[in-house]
């Protein structure tokens, strides 16, 4: 971030709070500061001054320089991450200005806030994103950590704590995927994909393998009207492996934008990628866009979905560690054993899935979540009445001497053996002696249309050919 943005991210996260003595827990310690030869206690501060904050953030955001002015105190001082001393209202405004006037458009999101005060001062301590357009026209993201001191219901000192972004394999490809797609050009995408590479989309089955169907996707999407055109993804990434030999595991919530700023797309995806010489690039990709509250996804024509499984071009798995990995989960599904799944899983694991806003990420959350899911089964369910889970792998690739890499289908049949819940997977494993275990699991769930809306269809149809 440029010095200018540096300060003006500084003195923006200066919040006005008002020292309200008689709410403090002064019997409640919570921790100390230390410095200029004495000692203090933190005692718990006003939760109502995250009201106050939340309005200077939306007076930033809205570009209120006014409103922003009246929340600082006399004396208004700041020091930033860099060493850099900023005194008084008057150079913030005009700082403030010159940045509102700037392309960088900076908007700043809160994460958490804290009130914390001492026998003798008022803080707040909030941690905030804040993201801009850089200087290659890109987004950028920065994290930062405020410290602000309230003195008789305003700012009087803040100080600046920043995390820097990461720099990875997984950081630089994000970066240059955005910067490509912004170009809107299909030929010019395909030097983030490596020759063999695959994208899924286990929604809906959709695979596109190699750089001839990759291209044949992204020459659709930036067709001459296509409202992609002109416009942008944002990105905020999420974990991050390395693997071992160049290749690394990343995960990401993601924001296709059109050309008027209208989100076509959101949701997370995760990818396995590998650097040479320098050059990440994507191996295998899955995206997970968010399904409707009022999604369906049990199929009203199980027949013909049947069709559709029994045409999927299943492999014959030969790796045995990944056919009796497969062989426990359909065990731990069949007897709504959370431990048995949770087994599957190894240490970082990571589950990328449908209705989820971010990552579940490690063993104990892992847990949480198939416990959630087997605790919302109803009794009389055919989950609990002998649902039976199937595998169909479509795809499977060694990475290295430790993970392999597979991809295909999932399928939940009720005790008659019809279809009743389905979807795709596109996963990473770790290899510990002869045992697989899920390193990456990322999949979806294929949604369809209602029984009353697949007669509509039908007949719909049988109309059309009649006419």
């Amino acid at each position: 971030m440029n010095r200018t943005l540096q300060v003006i991210t500084l003195s923006f996260l200066c919040l006005s709070l008002s020292a309200c003595a008689n709410l403090r827990s002064m019997d409640s310690e919570i921790g100390m500061w230390q410095g200029g030869g004495k000692e203090l206690a933190i005692y718990p501060g006003d939760p109502d001054h995250q009201q106050i904050w939340i309005d200077y953030i939306e007076a930033h955001n809205v570009r209120d320089l006014e409103k922003i002015a009246s929340m600082n105190a006399p004396g208004w001082e700041g020091y930033t991450n860099h060493g850099i001393y900023l005194q008084g209202t008057e150079a913030q405004i005009a700082m403030l200005g010159e940045l509102f006037e700037s392309d960088q458009n900076p908007q700043w999101e809160i994460r958490f806030m804290v009130a914390n005060d001492t026998e003798e001062e008022t803080w707040l301590t909030t941690g905030n994103e804040c993201t801009f357009i850089g200087s290659d026209g890109q987004q950028v993201r920065e994290h930062y950590v405020h410290d602000v001191q309230i003195e008789d219901g305003k700012v009087k000192t803040v100080k600046v704590y920043a995390r820097s972004a990461p720099d990875t394999p997984a950081s630089r490809l994000d970066k240059k995927l955005r910067v490509l797609w912004t170009a809107a050009d299909a030929e010019k995408m395909l030097s983030i994909y490596e020759e063999g590479a695959i994208e899924l989309f286990p929604q809906s089955f959709a695979g596109y393998v190699g750089h001839e169907n990759i291209i044949q996707r992204y020459q659709a999407m930036f067709a001459e009207d296509s409202p992609l055109v002109g416009g942008r993804i944002e990105s905020r990434l999420g974990g991050y492996t390395d693997l071992g030999d160049g290749f690394f595991i990343y995960d990401a919530h993601v924001e296709t934008q059109a050309k008027d700023g209208e989100v076509v797309f959101e949701g997370l995806m995760s990818a396995l990628g590998r650097e040479q010489d320098g050059n990440p690039r994507i191996i295998q990709f899955v995206a997970h866009s968010m399904p409707a509250d009022d999604v369906n996804f049990l199929p009203p024509n199980p027949e013909q979905v049947d069709e559709v499984i029994a045409s999927l071009p299943a492999i014959e798995v030969t790796d045995q560690a990944l056919v009796e990995h497969l062989d426990r989960l359909r065990d731990g599904w069949y007897n709504h054993d959370v431990d048995a799944l949770v087994d599957e899983f190894c240490e970082g694991a990571r589950i990328i899935t449908d209705g989820e806003d971010y990552a579940v990420r490690g063993l104990k959350d892992i847990h949480t979540h198939y416990t959630e899911f087997n605790d919302q089964i109803e009794e009389d369910s055919v989950f609990r009445a002998g649902g039976t889970l199937e595998y169909i792998v479509t795809g499977y690739h060694p990475i290295n001497d430790r993970h392999v890499r597979a991809f295909g289908a999932w399928v939940v049949r009720n005790p008659e053996k019809e279809p009743i819940f389905l979807g795709g997977f596109g996963n990473v494993y770790r290899r510990d002696g002869d045992r697989l275990q899920i390193l990456l699991n990322a999949n979806s769930a294929v949604p369809f249309p209602t029984a009353e809306e697949w007669e509509e269809m039908q007949a719909a149809e049988a109309a059309a050919q009649e006419g």
